[in-house]
């Protein structure tokens, strides 16, 4: 679930700028590579956001591999959208968005031994470097599997945002001003 709401904040951060100072837009395919993962569902609330977010190579899924919830599903592309978000997966989402040069680099200079010992060294290492607030580290690699929370999330964009960290109320106070969240504080 947080991955489908993590797509649409992604889609609906026009108002804030990237890296290079341009404002993020999402930009329509001609290919639906969504249609390819046996678990998307065109009439879900989460669709378009999901698409964009797949479209744009942000989200990849899992990718001829057993389901990761449900191995009895079989062997197939998956989504897994009302699965739990690991750290990992939001660094790669969030990276994959916000800095997509800088990830490909850092993973193809992550030596071999440095990925052996953490599999997330390379996503870890950027974020540490753009001043992304996380759990895990290039040297605790355990919470790279364990879920985020909204929470976790909020922190990790912002503090990206901001260069530094911020607290929890930081951050739910930066998404609502912005309109990339609605509800009651």
């Amino acid at each position: 679930f947080i991955a489908s709401v993590m797509a649409g904040s992604l889609l609906q951060v026009g108002g804030i700028a990237s890296a290079e100072g341009r404002l993020a837009e999402p930009v329509a395919q001609a290919t639906n590579l969504a249609a390819s993962y046996k678990d998307f569902d065109a009439k879900a609330s989460w669709a378009s956001s999901m698409e964009w977010a797949i479209n744009e190579g942000i989200i990849s899924g899992y990718k001829k591999q057993k389901h990761p919830s449900d191995p009895k599903k079989g062997v197939g592309n998956w989504l897994n959208p009302h699965g739990h978000l690991t750290e990992y997966q939001m660094l790669t989402i969030l990276l994959n968005y916000t800095e997509p040069d800088s990830l490909k680099q850092a993973k193809a200079s992550t030596a071999k031994a440095e990925l052996k010992k953490n599999y997330a060294f390379a996503e870890y290492k950027l974020a540490k470097n753009l001043g992304m607030v996380t759990r895990g580290s290039t040297k605790n690699v355990a919470l790279a599997s364990k879920p985020v929370t909204r929470g976790q999330w909020a922190r990790a964009l912002v503090s990206y945002i901001y260069k530094e960290p911020v607290t929890l109320e930081e951050a739910i106070d930066f998404l609502y001003a912005n309109k990339l969240m609605s509800g009651m504080n």
